[in-house]
């Protein structure tokens, strides 16, 4: 709304108009505009495009930024985890897979 998705910045007052450039969605409005009502090229439009690459470029900085800081201050870093500890607690008891009849290792309860 306030960038003039809704209704053209040209129709409202001069400091609302201001306040609008703030948002991405007023360059790219002003962009379009220019493109399809006045006919406009690439060149037209170019500072627009630079403005709304340095938006593109200054919230992609500060995405990495958050991520790398969340990742630098977790309180341990990553590690895999035990394989032996997400074996059913008796795998996890004798340290191996139990065998089973005709294979190799530990015999299974029950069978001699």
């Amino acid at each position: 709304m306030l960038g003039g998705c809704i209704w053209p910045l040209a129709l409202v007052p001069g400091r609302l108009r201001a306040a609008g450039h703030v948002v991405p969605q007023s360059w790219a409005v002003d962009s379009w505009t220019q493109l399809l009502s006045h006919h406009g090229g690439l060149t037209d439009i170019r500072g627009n495009l630079a403005v709304l690459g340095a938006y593109a470029a200054g919230l992609l900085l500060l995405l990495a930024t958050l991520v790398l800081r969340r990742r630098l201050t977790a309180d341990s870093a990553w590690t895999p985890p035990d394989p032996v500890s997400r074996l059913p607690d008796e795998w996890a008891r004798i340290g191996t897979r139990p065998s089973g009849p005709g294979e190799p290792g530990r015999p299974q309860s029950g069978h001699t």
